[in-house]
């Protein structure tokens, strides 16, 4: 039949949406993770591709020790969706989960799915459910240097330019 594969607790994915990486040597998710200590952010997964390895995780770009769980933070501070100004593209930054400051997400709602512009592979709408609200998300994984290991000693980036776009939709 196969394997199955589990998150280590006590996180959870409701959502994973491909994004473009730049690179088939690497791969890109928002995904949606459950619980957040302090409400839901917006989260990215980057992970390098062990293509000789017996291992399905490592081959695909999945397995911790060559991937990154990345938290987006807005550059200009705002930590909340109900702090964004509707219709403003706002620059922000994605940091590996362990070293980011000013996480931004939301302290009352949660986020449910997300899906990609086909024509902007790069960027994908999160939904804020309970809220009626979307926002708009960028990210230029490709772009980004790729300055730092993962604990198996993949390169991975240091951090990652975004855009972040609160539709304002009620």
């Amino acid at each position: 039949l196969g394997n199955i594969y589990f998150l280590p607790m006590p996180y959870a994915v409701e959502t994973a949406a491909p994004i473009y990486s730049g690179s088939s040597d690497y791969i890109a998710m928002a995904v949606n993770v459950y619980p957040g200590v302090d409400g839901q952010n917006i989260h990215l997964w980057v992970g390098k591709k062990v293509p000789d390895s017996d291992d399905f995780l490592e081959r695909n770009g999945l397995h911790p020790a060559h991937g990154q769980r990345y938290v987006l933070t807005i550059d200009s501070g705002e930590q909340d969706w109900e702090e964004l100004d509707a219709e403003v593209n706002y620059a922000a930054t994605f940091f590996p989960v362990d070293s980011a400051t000013n996480i931004f997400g939301t302290s009352q709602n949660k986020n449910e799915w997300a899906s990609v512009n086909k024509l902007s592979p790069t960027m994908w709408a999160q939904a804020l459910t309970g809220d009626d609200d979307i926002a708009i998300f960028s990210a230029d994984v490709g772009g980004s240097d790729l300055d730092c290991e993962s604990i198996g000693g993949s390169p991975l980036p240091c951090s990652i330019s975004a855009t972040a776009k609160h539709l304002g939709v009620k």
